[in-house]
């Protein structure tokens, strides 16, 4: 995964999906949220994944405007992980020239 750092918005978007979605869905609230982004899972030959991702570590591969958040339910399964996307929440597009 790539860590995010933390700011007011991801906090303020945290705080909306933990009042009005996960709640609403039975699930307990995470306190210890770090914001990030799941780049690749593996369960076999992870030492080559780790090998991998020293290679390139600080290198900036470029900037993108996220526009949905996905909340997905992940259930471990014999065969694998099976990721059920559960909502789909459409940001608002930023007035922030420079995102652009």
């Amino acid at each position: 995964w790539a860590g995010i750092t933390p700011n007011a918005q991801l906090a303020k978007i945290k705080q909306d999906i933990d009042l009005d979605l996960v709640s609403s869905l039975g699930f307990g609230v995470d306190k210890k949220f770090l914001p990030h982004l799941t780049l690749a899972r593996t369960k076999k030959n992870s030492q080559s994944v780790a090998t991998l991702a020293r290679k390139f570590e600080g290198r900036l591969f470029g900037r993108f405007m996220v526009t949905d958040l996905i909340l997905y339910q992940s259930k471990l399964q014999p065969t694998g992980v099976i990721h059920t996307p559960l909502e789909v929440i459409t940001l608002k597009k930023s007035q922030d020239p420079a995102l652009e």
